[in-house]
């Protein structure tokens, strides 16, 4: 762990030290190197150590992310909020007409009709 590693971990761990947080992990880039720093556990109960590789569930959290980028891509020229995806890819369910004409705000805004699908979260 080069330098400004070891102070990355020293700067978390005195953030952490007054709060109710049983641990973190946090990484930021620069021109050529990423500096990563862990600290804590990721579960009390089994004493899961967090590393800079440790994996947590983002769920929802990837959200208003994905939509940013999109939105970008929409400034861009580049989507179209309302042309429906079909035009793009298949459609999500093949049997049901309807599916041909979800679009990327039907999908954005949740209002697509996709609830009962697995794994459509």
């Amino acid at each position: 762990m080069d330098e400004s590693d070891s102070s990355l971990d020293s700067r978390l761990q005195r953030f952490l030290a007054d709060r109710a947080v049983t641990g973190a992990s946090v990484a930021y880039v620069r021109e050529d190197a990423i500096d990563a720093a862990a600290t804590g556990l990721k579960d009390e109960a089994t004493a899961d150590v967090i590393t800079v590789d440790t994996v947590f569930p983002v769920a929802s959290l990837t959200k208003p992310i994905v939509s940013y980028a999109v939105l970008q891509l929409v400034d861009a020229g580049v989507l179209d909020l309302d042309e429906p995806l079909s035009r793009s890819i298949a459609p999500v369910v093949p049997d049901d007409p309807l599916s041909a004409l979800i679009t990327l705000r039907h999908v954005l805004t949740h209002t697509c009709g996709l609830t009962a699908i697995a794994g459509c979260d």
